[in-house]
């Protein structure tokens, strides 16, 4: 079978910096998500409140502020956790890795995406313990 990939008509690219609910990123120089066609690609999110702290030192807490976040910044875009493709998590601490699962069972249920987790030893606040970013379909 042969696959190929047509990129036209991607000069119509949408950056959300300012997503009310999620942390302003213009100071960091990053966009919450960007919009490229049909696509929807969400920088990572963290379990941090709207003024950038973090939700609670405790990782379930943060986990799953991470996916609150993430569908704050999916619906901006037109999209849904339902139509996450792929994720890429990122943890600090290899112990937390079951409870991850289950809370991303809480909030994608069965709509699997193909992911990818790291872990790694610190992320951007000392405190946090999960950063999750994903790309996803946006609905036309």
């Amino acid at each position: 079978m042969h696959w190929s990939l047509v990129c036209a008509g991607m000069a119509d690219i949408t950056r959300l910096i300012e997503i009310p609910g999620l942390p302003a990123t213009r100071s960091l120089s990053y966009a919450n998500a960007v919009i490229a066609g049909d696509l929807v690609f969400v920088a990572g999110q963290a379990g941090l409140d709207e003024q950038g702290r973090l939700v609670s030192p405790e990782f379930v807490p943060q986990a799953r502020r991470t996916f609150e976040n993430m569908q704050v910044a999916l619906r901006a875009a037109g999209s849904d956790l339902s139509e996450i493709l792929t994720m890429t998590v990122f943890i600090a601490d290899w112990r937390y890795g079951a409870d991850f699962t289950r809370v991303r069972g809480e909030f994608l249920g069965d709509s699997l995406a193909a992911s990818a987790t790291i872990g790694i030893g610190q992320l951007a606040y000392p405190d946090m313990l999960v950063e999750v970013q994903c790309t996803a379909a946006r609905r036309t």
